[in-house]
């Protein structure tokens, strides 16, 4: 077979394998019914054409088309394995097999969505990690996770969708600007600023439940060590949560202090961090370099928020307080209180836990937010 035919065989076998992803994707429109599924679908299909479209622009094999079709051939791969997991999490959200976590998600980032005119709004699936790759406008929601602990982590895959759709309304940079100039430092770079950022935002937006939530993740063995290309390490991101945290509270300490101090809760999550590390044997400060380098991210990344959206910024930690009493049977139910705001007492009242507190115990604690927010919900 000459060059230009096997060339022109492989783009037939991609062809397939698009046709073989719609196919899939209207058999589970079929089966799975819903309004769920006839609002998701559409996505998947625009991205499968709008792939033929480029497979159709592709030159001969005298020209850049074997490379062109190498890297179409490995972005239709990325696809497939999402339609897979796109067609799954469907299934599984459809079945309740999430216990409804998705529905809380959704309403998590419904709010921000509109508030960041990000356009479309984006759903959420469950999923073995978060994540948004190909299919952009859907947020994966780690199944079997730890379904109301888990949800402050949806704020992180937010800030990636949001970082791709910023506009700006006044002089200044916005993300991708940032993300582009450390990008031509060294091509990793810009891959972990957008990883700042996704953490600098969800702090910034969802305060203390962000970082619990984030840090009780991050695995302390290997907290100091890159993850690759793709994240930084834990130590480094733990920095830019912890002073997103401190100019929260900066900013609560110059205005209104009705909201409440966040002062107690970021304490506590420092102090159960460095816990955390020193029971790994790893040391929680950066190395000089580094740390000016998160930290001018950082500041960089505050200071676009509070340009463009400092509506976003969780300042309400006097409610959280009172759904933590609440909680934890030292108070009435709290009046007025949003998600944030419930997954924030939550996580405050966890914090103040002893590391071993049994599954049970959290569980019902997860169990009384979420009648909480419920009651909330019926009361509206």
């Amino acid at each position: 077979m000459t060059g230009s035919a096997e060339h022109a065989a492989r783009r037939t076998q991609v062809r397939r394998v698009l046709d073989v992803l719609e196919l899939a994707l209207e058999q589970s429109s079929g089966t799975l019914e819903t309004a769920l599924v006839q609002s998701l679908t559409p996505i998947a299909r625009s991205e499968i054409a709008r792939v033929r479209q480029e497979l159709c622009k592709i030159g001969s094999p005298d020209d850049d088309g074997w490379k062109e079709l190498a890297a179409l051939s490995e972005k239709v791969r990325r696809i497939a394995d999402e339609t897979l997991a796109f067609v799954g999490g469907l299934a599984a959200r459809t079945a309740g097999l999430d216990r409804e976590t998705c529905v809380l998600a959704d309403e998590l980032i419904s709010a921000f969505a509109t508030a960041l005119q990000v356009g479309a709004q984006p759903v959420t699936l469950p999923s073995a990690g978060e994540y948004i790759d190909v299919l952009s406008e859907v947020i994966r929601v780690r199944f079997p996770g730890r379904g109301l602990w888990d949800l402050p982590i949806v704020l992180h895959e937010f800030g990636h969708l949001l970082a791709a759709r910023f506009r700006s309304t006044r002089p200044g940079p916005v993300p991708s600007d940032i993300f582009a100039g450390e990008r031509e430092r060294k091509h990793y770079r810009g891959t972990f600023a957008e990883e700042y950022w996704a953490d600098t935002f969800a702090t910034y937006a969802g305060g203390p439940a962000y970082a619990f939530a984030a840090l009780s993740r991050f695995e302390p063995a290997r907290a100091s060590f890159d993850q690759g290309v793709t994240h930084p390490a834990a130590v480094k991101r733990a920095s830019a949560i912890f002073q997103t945290l401190e100019a929260l509270q900066a900013t609560w300490e110059k205005s209104d202090s009705s909201g409440g101090t966040l002062r107690p809760a970021i304490d506590r999550a420092r102090d159960s961090w460095h816990a955390v590390l020193a029971s790994a044997g790893v040391d929680p400060a950066l190395e000089v370099e580094d740390l000016q380098l998160v930290g001018g991210l950082t500041t960089s990344f505050i200071a676009i928020l509070e340009r463009e959206h400092p509506g976003v910024r969780y300042a309400n930690a006097s409610r959280a307080a009172q759904v933590r009493r609440f909680l934890a049977g030292q108070g009435a139910q709290p009046d007025d209180c949003s998600l944030l705001d419930v997954l924030n007492g939550a996580w405050w009242l966890r914090s103040t836990m002893a590391p071993d507190v049994a599954f049970e115990q959290l569980t019902d604690i997860a169990d009384a937010a979420r009648s909480l927010h419920l009651n909330q919900l019926q009361d509206a």
